[in-house]
């Protein structure tokens, strides 16, 4: 049984990712998942050398997940801590926002291409719909719509869109005018036929110019409260959008120093290695045999190719993962082809710049056995 269970592999690059592999008896090793230092991690699923990205999940717990074929996935969806979801469409690279849920229920349409969605529709869970006209970051208010029939007209730019009709189900239209929050009533019509099916066409030349004197005042109760509800809606949707946006400044702002003190820290160590290379002649006897050179571990070797001169290319987290599951590059530094194998365990899994003999000390980074010997293979 313990035959036929997949066993895990673990692989890491020059730049501190994680590359998890698992392997069956008699086939190829999948990809499954890959972690970087920063918190992020890729999850893949699929056979070996055919594997697609299915989710992302980062440090700050926003989780993003994918959909269609390997090296051709889009991003579907993006959940975040807060409870809130955002939902994507199109074409991978060209992926837009068409819609998000809040927290509290509502949730917002846009339209627009990539970089550009607008806000164009708001549904409450109360079944009121607040409908937006205008460019990204100006879409201001132009009709509401309630679950009474009502609908409301509204004027101006954004945050300060002001009321200025109100057509009621029974008939009623409603003229307002002076500034948001201040609206005074100016003139009422009762119309003889009304639809709300041909609301917008309503004219006054098909309303009388007065009502009963005796005719009960509608209720405004319910319609404020909704139109409050509408705007404390619409602000926490604002803020937080903001928030998730300075979440994402101060991930980057702290991966960038994360990284930086990674590569001082190696370069150190470097630089303390050849100090001691040059002083071990000097201190040695004439007739003493030269000292052996200093080697580094394969761990140690792996901070140092990252910080020579950006010998090594780091990888990107979407396209180049996927590859890497059918590469032959080195697992050291991933740029150079595999021609040397570690003896005894023969694994072929380093390039003849990271398989020097000086480093026949360490173990081999496929399988973790102490390395004898190197052999450079030639196919």
């Amino acid at each position: 049984m313990d035959e036929e269970r997949a066993r895990e592999e673990r692989q890491l690059s020059p730049d501190g990712c994680a590359l998890i592999y698992e392997r069956l008896p008699g086939k190829v090793r999948r990809l499954v998942r890959w972690e970087n230092p920063f918190g992020t991690v890729h999850f893949f699923r699929g056979e070996g050398g055919s594997e697609r990205h299915v989710s992302t999940t980062f440090a700050n717990g926003a989780v993003v997940s994918y959909g269609g074929e390997g090296g051709r996935e889009r991003k579907l969806k993006t959940t975040f801590p807060s409870g809130m979801a955002m939902y994507f469409e199109g074409e991978r690279g060209e992926e837009h926002v068409v819609y998000h849920l809040q927290p509290c229920g509502a949730m917002v349409h846009y339209e627009g291409e990539q970089g550009r969605e607008r806000k164009v529709r708001i549904v409450l869970p109360t079944g009121q719909t607040t409908f937006l006209d205008g460019g990204k970051g100006f879409e201001r208010w132009v009709k509401s719509t309630f679950p009474s029939g009502e609908v409301h007209y509204f004027e101006g730019g954004r945050g300060r869109e002001r009321k200025v009709k109100v057509i009621h189900s029974c008939g009623e239209v409603k003229h307002y005018e002076g500034e948001r929050g201040f609206e005074r009533e100016v003139r009422t019509a009762r119309a003889h036929r009304y639809s709300l099916a041909i609301a917008d066409e309503f004219t006054e030349a098909e309303a009388d110019e007065s009502i009963a004197p005796d005719a009960p005042p509608a209720p405004v109760q319910d319609r404020e409260a909704e139109e409050r509800a509408m705007r404390v809606a619409f602000e926490l949707i604002e803020e937080e959008e903001c928030r998730k946006a300075s979440a994402v400044r101060k991930a980057f702002a702290k991966a960038a120093k994360k990284k930086a003190a990674k590569q001082k820290k190696a370069a150190a160590k470097l630089a303390r290695v050849h100090e001691d290379e040059a002083a071990a002649p000097a201190a040695a006897p004439a007739a003493a045999p030269a000292a052996a050179p200093a080697v580094l571990s394969l761990s140690e070797l792996d901070f140092a190719l990252d910080d020579m001169a950006g010998a090594v290319p780091c990888i990107r987290e979407t396209d180049a993962a996927t590859s890497v599951a059918t590469s032959l590059a080195c697992v050291i530094c991933m740029a150079k082809e595999r021609s040397v194998a570690c003896v005894p365990c023969g694994h072929r899994c380093l390039c003849n710049d990271c398989g020097k003999p000086g480093a026949a000390r360490g173990k081999c980074p496929m399988c973790r056995q102490r390395v004898q010997a190197f052999v450079r293979i030639f196919l």
